[in-house]
């Protein structure tokens, strides 16, 4: 069955040859005007991606992404922005949203296509490790805390845990991690490693004299990339270390990799 994509965007020609694009490579395409005229068709039919401007007249592509986020039936469906903003804090506005991926005009068709392709096969991994995990079978959903000062980091990484089939719960340092397990006992634990107020060596080492929580699976993940710092972490009996340099998808697939080993 042909993949559905909703194509949004105010200039006419974009949207012209995007469809005649993306209908060669056998999408079945459906293209709006304006934020307000995609809303209409989400109304009746739900694409398998969303490609969004973000600069149009009346409802912007920013709002067009909050809308469907707050909407049950669409919350999980990967929304791509294209646009000619393409400073950072743009991007970081964008995915902060909700947002999978961006765009950047002046753009080639095969980027257009490349990322499309990655998201597919991004959601297909998805769907085959629910099935792994046993979601499917009506089992217990496991659960991350996620311990991170970064928001925007805690955000995007929360997102794709959960699109991995991961229930999560997050606290900004180790110190509210610590209240967070009194009231919450995840599967696993991911914690950066410089935090203020109580840094990741320190959680760690709390948990570990705590017998309520010195069995629970821990990962380090943190930007330091020195093999000391990996060496510590894991001389504190972490069950992995894992870079900030990769993309929070890898990192998803990566604590995912490690619930599978120590389950």
């Amino acid at each position: 069955m042909a993949k559905r994509v909703l194509f949004v965007d105010d200039d006419k020609y974009m949207r012209t040859v995007a469809e005649l694009l993306l209908k060669r490579e056998g999408y079945e395409v459906r293209t709006a005007a304006s934020a307000e005229e995609a809303l209409e068709i989400l109304k009746r039919e739900i694409p398998d991606v969303i490609v969004s401007d973000v600069v149009m007249p009346g409802m912007n592509g920013y709002e067009l992404c909050r809308r469907v986020r707050e909407d049950p039936r669409m919350a999980e469906v990967p929304f791509i922005f294209l646009s000619a903003k393409s400073e950072l804090e743009d991007r970081t506005q964008g995915l902060d949203i909700g947002a999978d991926d961006y765009i950047a005009k002046p753009f080639q068709p095969q980027e257009l296509l490349a990322k499309l392709r990655v998201t597919f096969k991004r959601l297909e991994i998805y769907r085959r490790q629910k099935e792994e995990l046993g979601l499917s079978e009506g089992k217990g959903v496991p659960s991350v805390l996620v311990v991170d000062d970064e928001p925007f980091w805690v955000k995007i990484l929360t997102r794709q845990l959960e699109r991995a089939g991961f229930r999560v719960e997050a606290a900004s340092d180790g110190r509210e991690a610590l209240k967070v397990l009194e009231r919450f006992r995840p599967d696993l634990i991911l914690s950066d490693v410089l935090m203020p107020h109580m840094d990741g060596m320190e959680f760690r080492r709390r948990l570990l004299e705590d017998p309520r929580f010195s069995d629970i699976p821990f990962v380090f993940l943190t930007a330091r990339s020195g093999e000391e710092d990996a060496l510590e972490g894991l001389a504190l009996g972490a069950d992995d270390y894992i870079s900030k340099a990769i993309s929070p998808q890898v990192v998803a697939q990566k604590v995912r990799a490690v619930w599978r080993r120590i389950e």
